[in-house]
């Protein structure tokens, strides 16, 4: 990450999962927020938000510009883009949403090698998704304490769009005094990055604000567990073209 490129492209603040050693605002939360990281966030988000309206309103001179009437269509045109484009991702996320169970796993990866080869259509398709969530796992534990499970995730050229499955560990992995259930495995492709991570950061939320949905999983319940994803899904999407539209 270089600073001087995050303020070039305008960029007023980083969220990481892991430590960084960057001279740019940044805080640093769970894989998965956690009450006090959603308190944290609150407060700088508000002020970012309340400063991008101000920087708005002067740029636009609070509606007297004559430009600002074709400034707003584009904007428009843009969001209806971005809804059609999200719209697709999400339903081919439910569509091919898989789950299942990982019999004597023994240990944490093991568990990672089953959930690298979930969407994997070959072997080296399956060593290149594994080596990513490796890679991830080194930066630090993605261990989920509220979910008792792994939250494998990664980015990759290997998908288009993203993927979302559940493996149930049985028995359970016991690692650092911890009982690990089963994995979450989110991939996000890296087409369209920006659409495909803002779409697993919302999943991961759901896992935590709704937890009948690792439940259904652990049930195997896949067509339960995929009903309760689009149904906070959708809510979420229209929230967000709602704001966009704006």
């Amino acid at each position: 990450l270089d600073p001087d490129i995050l303020r070039d492209d305008q960029i007023d603040l980083i969220i990481s999962t892991v430590p960084l050693l960057i001279d740019f605002p940044s805080v640093i939360v769970e894989p998965v927020l956690q009450d006090v990281d959603k308190k944290k966030l609150s407060v700088m988000i508000t002020k970012l938000q309340n400063d991008f309206k101000e920087k708005k309103r002067k740029n636009l001179g609070e509606g007297k510009n004559p430009g600002e009437k074709r400034i707003r269509m584009n904007e428009r045109a843009k969001a209806f883009r971005y809804a059609a484009k999200i719209s697709a991702t999400i339903m081919e996320l439910l569509d091919t949403m898989d789950v299942g169970v990982v019999d004597v796993p023994g240990n944490k990866e093991t568990l990672i090698d089953y959930g690298a080869a979930l969407f994997a259509n070959t072997n080296e398709e399956k060593q290149i998704i594994e080596k990513a969530i490796m890679k991830r796992e080194d930066l630090g534990s993605t261990y989920v304490k509220p979910l008792r499970a792994l939250l494998l995730h990664c980015k990759t050229n290997v998908i288009k769009g993203c993927r979302f499955g559940y493996l149930e560990a049985i028995p359970p992995v016991y690692e650092n005094r911890r009982m690990i259930e089963g994995a979450l495995i989110l991939l996000a492709g890296e087409e369209d990055e920006k659409i495909n991570m803002q779409i697993m950061q919302v999943v991961s939320g759901i896992l935590i604000d709704e937890p009948l949905l690792i439940e259904r999983l652990r049930n195997q319940d896949k067509k339960s567990a995929a009903s309760i994803l689009e149904s906070h899904l959708s809510d979420h999407f229209k929230n967000t073209i709602t704001n966009t539209m704006k």
